[in-house]
C-alpha cells in the first residue's frame, strides 16, 4: 500500500507587486521539501510520508488570497497550511484558517495584530513589525555625544503602524524616564503619503532631521531615499525597512551606501541550526536551483516554517489542530532563521531577534547585534559603524562628488 503524501498548502504572490519575495519564498520551500524527503520523508508513528507542496497564486491580491484559504479550508483540507507573503494578505488568510478551525504557520507577516483579535492557531515564525527598529535605538541610545532630530515615517497601513509604535516604544526606553541618555532628542512622528513621499524632504529640511527611520511601502522607501539622497540632506542616519532586502540595492544603485534596514534574516548570519540545513549550504542549495530569485529573508524564514511544521507534526500525537497547536507551544529550537519560540496564548514569535544591516561598497553588513557584526567591514563599535557610513553616502560623498570608494 502507498502512504498518501503530507501535504503543505499555500498561496504566495508569484505574480503582481510582491512576487519577487513570493518567488524567494517558494524557492525556500522547494528546498525544504527537498530536504525532508531525501530524509525519508516525515515520520509520524511506525510510518513516514512524503512531503508535498502545494501553491497557488494570489496574484498579490487580497481577495484572491482569502478565496484560496477558504478553498484550501473547505476542499482540498492539505494537512499543514502556511501564510502567504505579506501582512495585508497573511491577515486575510488568517481571518478564513481562524473561522475554519485551521492552523496556519506565520512565515511573512509581520504585522502584530495578525496574532491578535482572539486568534489561536496561527503560529508565528518571524520577529513582529515592533521589533523592527529595537536595535536601532539601541544603537542611536549608544551615541550620547549626537544630536538627535528623528523623523518618523509611517505610511497609514497595519504594518507600517506597528514599526512605528514599536519605533517610538524602543526610543522611548532608550532615552529613559528623566531623558539622561538623550538630552537632545525631538521626535518628529510624520505621516508617509501613499504617493510622492518625496514631498516631505522640505519638511525633512526644516524639521533639521538628523535621523530619519521610513517604514512605508518598498516602493515608498526606495522613492523617499532617493529623494533624501539627492537633496543631500544633512542626515548622519537614514533607516528605511525596505533596506533590508537586496532588491533595494539593485535599484538604487550606489545610492544605497551607507542606508541602514532591518533584516530578519542574513546569509552571514552564524548560526548552528538544530533543525535542517546551515545558512552557508541553504543559500548553497537555493541558489543551484533557483538563481535568478535572489536569497533574502522571505526564502529563509519560508525554508525554516517548512521544517518547523515538520518537527511539529513529528512531536504532535496525531494530525488534529489542537494537537499541533500544542506541539508549537512546546518548540523551542533553533534553524538557519534563528531562535524559535512563540507566546502560547498569542502564537506570536518571541525568541527569533531581527538584525540591523547597512550597505557598504554595494554589500550588506550586519551591525547589530555586535556580537554578530561582520567587523571585516568597518573595525568600529556598531555606533560608529552606523553613523560613518551614513556620512559616507549622505555627507561627505555627496558633497565632494567623489567615488564612494575614496571615502575609507
Amino acid at each position: 500500500m502507498v502512504t498518501p503524501a503530507l501535504a503543505l498548502g499555500l498561496s504566495l504572490s508569484l505574480t503582481g507587486r510582491y512576487a519577487a519575495m513570493g518567488r524567494q519564498a517558494l524557492a525556500g520551500l522547494r528546498v525544504a521539501v527537498e530536504e525532508v524527503n531525501a530524509a525519508a520523508g516525515v515520520k509520524l508513528g511506525a510510518l513516514r510520508r512524503r512531503l508535498c507542496l502545494e501553491c497557488r497564486d494570489d496574484g498579490s491580491e487580497a481577495a484572491r488570497c482569502a478565496d484560496i484559504y477558504r478553498w484550501f479550508c473547505a476542499e482540498r483540507r492539505p494537512e499543514l497550511l502556511l501564510g502567504p507573503y505579506s501582512s495585508g494578505l497573511t491577515r486575510r488568510a488568517a481571518q478564513a484558517t481562524e473561522a475554519a478551525g485551521r492552523l496556519m504557520i506565520n512565515h511573512a507577516g509581520a504585522d502584530d495584530a495578525i496574532h491578535s483579535a482572539g486568534r489561536r492557531l496561527v503560529v508565528g515564525v518571524l520577529s513582529p513589525a515592533s521589533s523592527y527598529f529595537t536595535e536601532l535605538a539601541g544603537v542611536l541610545g549608544r551615541l550620547r555625544w549626537l544630536r538627535k532630530r528623528v523623523a518618523l515615517l509611517c505610511a497609514p497601513a497595519g504594518f507600517s503602524r506597528a514599526v512605528g509604535q514599536g519605533a517610538v516604544q524602543a526610543l522611548s526606553i532608550q532615552r529613559g524616564p528623566l531623558g539622561k541618555l538623550w538630552p537632545s532628542l525631538a521626535l518628529y512622528r510624520l505621516s508617509m503619503p501613499a504617493e510622492h513621499p518625496e514631498a516631505l524632504v522640505p519638511t525633512l529640511r526644516r524639521l533639521r532631521c538628523t535621523v530619519v527611520v521610513s517604514a512605508g511601502t518598498f516602493e515608498g522607501d526606495v522613492a523617499l531615499a532617493r529623494a533624501v539622497v539627492e537633496a543631500g540632506l544633512a542626515v548622519s542616519t537614514l533607516a528605511c525597512v525596505a533596506a533590508g532586502v537586496t532588491r533595494f540595492k539593485e535599484i538604487l544603485g550606489e545610492a544605497c551606501e551607507g542606508i541602514v534596514g532591518p533584516s530578519q534574516w542574513e546569509e552571514s548570519l552564524e548560526v548552528v541550526p538544530a533543525l535542517g540545513l546551515a545558512p552557508a549550504e541553504f543559500v548553497r542549495r537555493l541558489r543551484a536551483t533557483a538563481p535568478e530569485t535572489g536569497c533574502d529573508y522571505p526564502a529563509a524564514q519560508a525554508y525554516a516554517a517548512a521544517r518547523l511544521a515538520v518537527a511539529a507534526v513529528e512531536g504532535a500525537a496525531h494530525l488534529g489542530q489542537a494537537e499541533l497547536r500544542c506541539a508549537f507551544n512546546s518548540l523551542q529550537t533553533t534553524t538557519l532563521f534563528g531562535e524559535f519560540a512563540i507566546d502560547r496564548e498569542s502564537g506570536i514569535q518571541i525568541a527569533h531577534r531581527m538584525l540591523l544591516v547597512q550597505w557598504h561598497r554595494g554589500e550588506k553588513v550586519i551591525i547589530a547585534p555586535q556580537h554578530k557584526a561582520e567587523i571585516q567591514a568597518l573595525q568600529l563599535p556598531a555606533g560608529w559603524r552606523l553613523i560613518l557610513g551614513g556620512l559616507g553616502q549622505l555627507g561627505w560623498r555627496r558633497g565632494r562628488g567623489t567615488d564612494p570608494d575614496e571615502q575609507d
